[in-house]
């Protein structure tokens, strides 16, 4: 090979790894300068005891963290869901200030950051209170006219306004300031009690459902069932020797009801106001693994009430509805557990 074909290939060989380099480069995440909206949440998340939301006009809702979980105070201290709580903190946490905005706050209003006004001017409110070491700290925090950014244990007021016009990010300010700012990241707010509510009632795998039992305040009685866990279908045992269900998985959504039941409204069983002597129906349902879940449904006006007495051989994550407690459960569900044999044989 001659020389100049030697050159040509050196050349080409540091021409091929510096474009390498530099895609590798491209591909990692770059250090854009840019500052924290909240830096004295870093590092402080496992402090923050309690936050407090409100979406618009919608009244507020309160969050308190007891020991390793989050409950709702307002509900008898029912349990608050994770997921929306960890989508606010890892917003809160990696917003990052991308502009400064107006610092007029007449221009508040229309920014959706008033602090008061009409639907969409109104800013959503979050406040974010820390306990343990970083609550001490607030006694050290400068207040004085001119400090700087509130220290790591003082509570954090913010004012969340419109999402950002130009793709990803959100308006925000603080509570008494004025200037408006344009972050990163959007700010996740359910605008609700329920949508912090952890909903789940039961999380039953419909593969698990051995049996399940239903009668009815009328003395009916409808029971689903296989032998075998490997049966895909459950069969009815009141089935008339001469009849056959329309379809083979005709009774299967008596069941699988079970496997992602939520509930709209809970109460202590303390606090009901109608007859529990006289339930619209009651189940059993067991699994293929000893598990026993015994539960009533009762009509209370248009409304259903759900309550599960016994739950044996079942785990938390199965049955995370807490005890003692009613489960208010939408007409359709209702529908589902609550079907008859007329029904099952496609009659009704």
């Amino acid at each position: 090979m001659g020389r100049k074909a030697l050159v040509f290939l050196a050349l080409l060989a540091l021409l091929l790894g510096a474009s390498y380099l530099w895609l590798q480069r491209d591909g990692q995440p770059q250090d854009d300068g840019r500052e924290a909206w909240l830096p004295e949440l870093k590092g402080r998340a496992a402090q923050v005891a309690l936050i407090e939301v409100q979406v618009g006009n919608e009244p507020a809702v309160r969050l308190a963290r007891e020991g390793d979980h989050w409950v709702l105070p307002a509900k008898e201290g029912y349990a608050a869901a994770s997921p929306p709580l960890a989508d606010l903190l890892k917003a809160l946490l990696e917003a990052e200030k991308v502009e400064a905005r107006t610092a007029n706050p007449q221009l508040h209003a229309r920014l959706g950051l008033a602090e008061e006004g009409e639907t969409g001017e109104r800013a959503s409110r979050v406040r974010i209170e820390f306990g343990g070491a970083a609550a001490a700290d607030a006694a050290a925090v400068d207040t004085s006219p001119g400090a700087d950014a509130p220290g790591a244990g003082a509570p954090l007021d913010l004012r969340v306004g419109n999402p950002s016009s130009q793709g990803a990010g959100q308006l925000v300010r603080r509570a008494g300031e004025e200037q408006v700012w344009l972050i990163s990241r959007n700010i996740p707010l359910p605008a609700t009690e329920l949508d912090w509510l952890d909903r789940r009632v039961t999380s039953i795998a419909f593969a698990d459902v051995r049996e399940l039992d239903v009668r009815y305040a009328s003395g009916e009685q409808i029971t689903v069932y296989r032998d075998e866990q490997a049966q895909p279908n459950l069969k009815v045992r009141q089935l008339p020797k001469d009849r056959a269900l329309p379809f083979e998985a005709a009774a299967n959504g008596m069941a699988t009801l079970f496997a992602n039941l939520r509930l709209s409204d809970a109460l202590p069983l303390a606090q009901l106001s109608f007859d529990r002597e006289k339930p619209a129906l009651r189940f059993t349902l067991q699994t293929f693994d000893e598990g026993r879940l015994e539960g009533q449904v009762y009509r209370h006006g248009e409304e259903y009430w759900m309550t599960l007495p016994v739950r044996e051989g079942l785990s938390a994550e199965q049955v995370p509805g807490r005890e003692q407690w009613a489960f208010r459960i939408e007409a359709q569900h209702y529908q589902a557990l609550a079907k008859r044999l007329p029904e099952l044989l496609g009659e009704n």
